[in-house]
């Protein structure tokens, strides 16, 4: 699993220095339709269970080794029953092992048994399906740590069993122990957390704890911890988090990274904790009014903050609902509202966070407004970064800047648009690949990011050529080219095909194209390495790369030029990106070729590429189209805005992430405008020049905060 250095360090910090609560933008999402079934979460290690009002007792995520109970050791991405049936009044996840309280008070446990931590009376072979722990009816909570498990029986009595080889059993060896032993002969105890680090809370408040309490040496019976009354307590593997009497937030332990702080330290100034949830590097607590906050480590989003940055302090996420329960994992979160809907976010790899999904990706499904009110006149989106133009004529920039794509200086990672660095207004720009380039209103031209902005890569603009007289440029894959008034095409980069007389591979100033073609050109437009002209009279022309048919021909010479009875229709406008081409005929149909032709087959496998041509549908109504990668989007009259291909990020708009071979029309509401298809997200202005995307916003290219939380629909039995 990767990690993240700044986000594991950040834990420290917050623990070294007291901090203000720190305001984030909050994070918006629907609750889930027909919810209020779902009534406690708790999440493990990379699988998650909860239970239904009905009190059946689900399961997903990892199942390696048959912790989530269904019989299998087959991962899930849904929930899935624990097996047995039953009525349940508990469940809790551990590392790969899972234990829960019936109704009936009898306790069970399925999973890996690596240690004993199933308290079966054996090591070693484990169960995929619930096990009984003894005989006893009188089990009121129990608690799975790594390997080790804590439960606790109506009479107030503790027991521990598993793994012990830092004292976590408390009961003063470093033995495992295969079935339960007793903590102590205290018949006190109201809660237990079993991790490296074992807590439990007595009768009255007092909190002790045992196990690895110190850097260097481990305690195998329970000592207490200060004279503070405590409230609640939460441990990780390695550290604790506590609310004391007056709603005061403190942890202690050891982080990721190996800090550690040996005694508690508190968190923030806020005194109106009600609750609070350790994971492994992040943490996340409750009002009693039900506000949510989380902070630490983000690498995966399980802050829930719709970024990937880490917070020093308890930050407000998900203000627009009113929670009950919060669950942090090792490095995803669940969460249950008071109207019983459950929603997750943070890491996926096992399918933990239960939508029927893998992978860690931070996509929105719904179209996310940028810049609330601003109008906008035009967009562009890159592979990882979206460019637009303000109706002022400014340029703006948003997401990934590692390479300087967005030209405002920094280098530095945007949420929302940024003014490109130098003011002043422009007239038309590109955005493709790690760079852009855009036509200043003077026309002169100007290109930043990884590889066109000079012989280095340019974090502000840099100007291409000394002349003006600039009309209209493309951007992708580190080549590109653009049309000046006098109906001149010039190329610079690294060159693709022989659309220019040099034996140069590439250039950082301009070249013409070749004249002996004697056309003159209204448009261009650039892909990965490939790229295509239109000329004033409308001939269409490409050169470059044809590995996946984006010549639109098999002929193998370059340039070439596409006749009049390839598209039937004399071409009138034209978008190339990536490896693909379409353009829109002067009757308005769209035709399309190369890499997504037709878009990415609905079963997920890899895209087929075609040398020729391909009508998309009957329609003569197309007046706007953009292609990238593996999905294509395109406006039609009246306003309707459509798209196909690749759906896995949610870039189709359709509300889904399910692959479309033919256009599916966005169902948020236009008529729209124009759009744009970056590598895994589209953005798309209405024709009151409001700016919307959708999709993935790994590197923030969607200009605005995601709902990072995924809801859990409710199975039926």
């Amino acid at each position: 699993m990767p990690e993240s250095g700044l986000s594991r360090a950040v834990v420290l910090t917050a623990l070294m220095s007291v901090m203000a609560a720190m305001i984030a933008v909050p994070v918006r999402a629907a609750p889930a339709a027909g919810a209020a079934i779902w009534s406690d979460v708790a999440a493990g290690s990379y699988h998650t269970c909860a239970i239904r009002d009905d009190r059946s007792a689900w399961c997903w995520g990892s199942n390696d080794d048959g912790e989530l109970g269904d019989g299998t050791t087959v991962g899930r991405t849904r929930p899935v029953r624990v097996d047995g049936g039953g009525a349940w009044a508990s469940v809790s996840p551990g590392y790969d092992h899972t234990c829960g309280i019936r109704t009936d008070g009898t306790l069970w446990c399925w999973g890996g048994n690596s240690s004993g931590q199933l308290g079966t009376g054996a090591e070693g072979s484990g169960h995929t399906t619930p096990a009984r722990v003894g005989t006893g009816t009188t089990w009121v909570s129990v608690h799975a740590g790594d390997t080790h498990t804590c439960a606790i029986r109506a009479d107030g009595g503790l027991w521990c069993w598993g793994g012990n080889v830092n004292g976590q059993l408390g009961d003063g060896t470093m033995q495992n122990r295969p079935a339960p032993v007793r903590v102590g002969t205290g018949a006190d105890w109201t809660a237990v957390t079993a991790g490296e680090i074992t807590c439990g809370l007595r009768t009255g408040g007092a909190l002790w704890c045992w196990g690895k309490v110190t850097q260097n040496g481990n305690r195998p019976s329970p000592a207490r911890v200060g004279a503070t009354s405590w409230r609640s307590v939460s441990g990780s593997f390695s550290h604790v988090c506590a609310v004391d009497a007056g709603g005061a937030l403190w942890c202690w332990g050891k982080y990721p990274g190996g800090s550690v702080v040996p005694v508690p330290f508190r968190i923030g100034t806020a005194a109106s904790w009600s609750t609070v949830s350790a994971g492994d590097g992040h943490d996340c607590a409750l009002t009693a009014g039900g506000a949510m906050s989380c902070w630490g480590g983000n690498y995966y989003g399980e802050l829930g903050d719709g970024t990937r940055s880490d917070a020093s302090g308890p930050t407000p996420v998900n203000t627009d609902l009113t929670w009950t329960k919060i669950a942090a994992g090792r490095d995803h979160t669940c969460a249950l509202t008071t109207t019983g809907g459950l929603w997750c976010w943070g890491y996926n790899n096992g399918g933990q966070l239960g939508d029927g999904t893998t992978g860690d990706a931070t996509y929105s499904l719904t179209a996310l407004r940028v810049g609330g009110d601003t109008p906008w006149s035009s967009v562009d989106a890159g592979e990882k970064h979206t460019c637009a133009l303000r109706t002022d004529d400014t340029l703006w920039c948003w997401g990934d800047d590692s390479d300087g794509a967005l030209g405002d200086g920094p280098g530095v990672t945007r949420a929302g648009p940024v003014p490109v660095a130098g003011g002043g207004t422009w007239r038309t720009f590109d955005a493709g690949g790690s760079d852009t380039c855009g036509i200043r209103s003077d026309s002169t031209l100007w290109c930043w990011g990884e590889n066109l902005g000079g012989s280095r890569r340019a974090f502000t603009p840099h100007r291409i050529g000394d002349a003006a007289g600039w009309a209209g440029v493309s951007v992708d894959g580190g080549h590109a080219c653009a049309v000046r008034t006098d109906a001149t095409l010039w190329c610079w980069g690294v060159f693709v095909g022989s659309i220019v007389d040099t034996t140069d591979a590439a250039s950082d100033e301009p070249v013409r194209a070749r004249t002996d073609l004697r056309e003159r050109w209204a448009e261009v437009a650039t892909g990965n390495d490939h790229a295509c002209a239109l000329s004033i009279e409308r001939r269409l022309w490409c050169w470059g790369g044809n590995a996946y048919g984006q010549l639109g021909t098999t002929r193998p010479d370059s340039p070439v030029r596409l006749s009049d009875g390839a598209t039937t229709a004399t071409p009138a406008l034209i978008r190339s990106e990536a490896n693909t081409t379409c353009a829109i005929d002067t009757e308005k149909g769209l035709w399309c070729w190369g890499e997504n032709a037709h878009g990415r087959p609905a079963d997920g496998s890899p895209p087929t590429g075609t040398g020729t041509t391909a009508r998309i549908g009957d329609a003569k109504d197309w007046l706007a189209v953009s292609a990238n990668y593996y999905h294509v989007c395109g406006v039609r009259a009246g306003g309707s805005l459509w798209c196909w291909g690749a759906g896995g990020n949610g870039q189709l708009g359709d509300g889904g992430l399910t692959n479309r071979t033919e256009p599916a029309e966005v169902t948020a509401g236009g008529p729209w405008l124009s759009v744009s298809a970056g590598a895994a997200h589209t953005c798309a202005l209405r024709t009151d020049h409001r700016l919307w995307c959708w999709g993935n916003s790994d590197h923030q290219q969607l200009g605005h905060p995601v709902p990072v939380r995924h809801p859990v629909a409710v199975p039926s039995t």
